[in-house]
C-alpha cells in the first residue's frame, strides 16, 4: 500500500520533471534510481531498471488510472546491475505493475451512501484526491504508519477496491501468470 497517490498527468508529467514527494510512492522510484527529495527510507540500494524506462511507466500507470479500472500496467524491462541484491545487468522481464488508486468505474458502481464517503466533494474527479475526513480519510491510499490497524469498514472497502481491479485489468494478470 502506498499512501501517496498516483498524480494524474496533467499534474505530474515525467518526461518533464523528476518526481516530488506527492507525485508518486518513493518506494516505487527507487526501482530506477530515482530519488525523490525529503524521502524517509533510504533507497539507493534498490535499483533495478535504468532511470530512462521510469517515465514511460509511470505513463502507462497514470493512462491506466485515467481509464477508471485502476493503475494497473505491463512493461517490458530490462535489469541494471546490482550487486546488493545479486541481480545481473541485461535480464529482460515484463513486470505488471499495480500501484494502489482510486478506480471512476469503480467508484461509478458503489451505492450512493457509500460513494459519498469515498469520492472527494473537492475536486472528484482528480484520482489523487482522496477523501480528507471521516473513517475512510485517505481511502484508498491509507497512512503506512498513521493509520496502520485498518478499521473494518477501512479493510473491507479495500478489498472489495482491490479485487474489482484485478477482475477488471484481469487479461494482464492472466498474461503475466501465464
Amino acid at each position: 500500500n502506498s499512501e501517496v497517490p498516483l498524480k494524474p498527468r496533467t499534474d505530474f508529467n515525467p518526461f518533464e520533471r523528476m518526481p516530488k514527494a506527492d507525485d508518486i510512492a518513493d518506494d516505487l522510484a527507487c526501482f530506477f534510481g530515482i530519488e525523490i527529495p525529503d524521502a524517509v527510507v533510504d533507497y539507493k540500494r534498490n535499483q533495478v531498471f535504468r532511470a530512462g524506462d521510469f517515465a514511460n511507466v509511470v505513463t502507462r500507470l497514470q493512462e491506466a488510472q485515467a481509464q477508471g479500472r485502476g493503475a494497473v500496467a505491463t512493461t517490458s524491462l530490462v535489469t541494471v546491475e546490482n550487486s546488493w541484491y545479486g541481480i545481473e545487468a541485461g535480464f529482460r522481464c515484463n513486470v505488471t505493475w499495480v500501484y494502489l488508486s482510486r478506480a471512476s468505474q469503480w467508484e461509478a458502481q458503489l451505492v450512493s451512501g457509500i460513494k459519498k464517503l469515498v469520492i472527494p466533494k473537492k475536486n472528484p474527479d482528480d484520482p489523487s484526491n482522496t477523501p480528507n475526513h471521516g473513517v475512510l480519510k485517505n481511502f484508498p491510499n491509507f497512512g503506512t504508519f498513521s493509520q496502520l490497524r485498518l478499521k473494518p469498514p477501512q479493510a473491507n472497502l479495500l478489498a472489495g477496491l482491490s479485487t474489482w481491479i484485478i477482475h477488471a485489468n484481469r487479461e494482464l494478470f492472466e498474461a503475466a501468470l501465464g
